[in-house]
């Protein structure tokens, strides 16, 4: 605020950029929004149905008309990260920050920003190319996608709390306390669910917490099948 003015900043409600998603006029309607004089869009999926890739592509249309894109506040529960707009969003900010910085997306989606989970991060990358012979096929983008829509539909199914309550083998779940990939809470629900289940999570870090903590989650992991 100055001089006792406080900037006050327009941005289209998620339902309407949903009925243009709808109708297939996205682009369009983005470039009336801009004209409008509004400055983002709210990017949800509260009515109408749409998988992570149509998430990003909005996201891109908004960005490339000059909009800001605002994921949706206020969900309720146990995050569902298929359809999540702060999920979305997470991805892209770790793939902007790894940008910016020169530095490869795993550091910013499997570690956290702290200097040492970024330092663990350089250590888990040199491992990676440690074995030359019989390595694995590399991921394609048409590989990408598929797995990127079986998650969406997977997301889409019942709820499977009861089910996973009939689930009588031991399970370790293991995760970072900061997971932008498969947010923490959801790993803590997981546990809470399964009836014979032991947890384990590794502060200061993401998606790759038994990458950063590689050495304890090996013991962890041979004792518990040890049992």
């Amino acid at each position: 605020m100055r001089g006792g003015l406080l900037k006050v900043s327009i941005f289209l409600a998620g339902d309407v950029t949903e009925a243009a998603f709808q109708q297939g006029v996205s682009q369009r309607f983005y470039q009336t929004v801009k004209e409008f004089g509004a400055d983002a869009v709210e990017i949800s999926s509260a009515q109408v149905v749409m998988s992570l890739e149509d998430k990003c592509q909005l996201i891109r249309m908004a960005q490339d008309a000059g909009l800001k894109a605002v994921a949706e506040a206020g969900q309720k529960g146990h995050e569902d990260w298929t359809r999540s707009q702060a999920y979305v969003f997470r991805q892209i900010e770790a793939y902007q920050k790894a940008g910016a910085e020169h530095k490869h997306p795993k550091h910013f989606l499997f570690f956290s920003p702290s200097p040492q989970s970024q330092k663990a991060a350089d250590a888990f990358l040199q491992r990676l190319g440690e074995r030359q012979a019989d390595r694995d096929t590399a991921v394609s983008d048409q590989t990408v996608q598929a797995q990127l829509t079986a998650i969406a539909k997977w997301g889409q199914a019942p709820n499977s709390s009861e089910t996973l309550k009939q689930v009588q083998h031991p399970v370790l779940i293991a995760n970072g306390d900061a997971d932008v990939m498969v947010p923490t809470p959801n790993s803590i629900a997981l546990f809470e669910a399964l009836p014979n289940a032991k947890l384990s999570i590794f502060p200061d870090a993401s998606h790759g917490g038994i990458f950063q903590y590689a050495d304890a989650f090996v013991d962890q992991a041979l004792r518990f099948l040890a049992e």
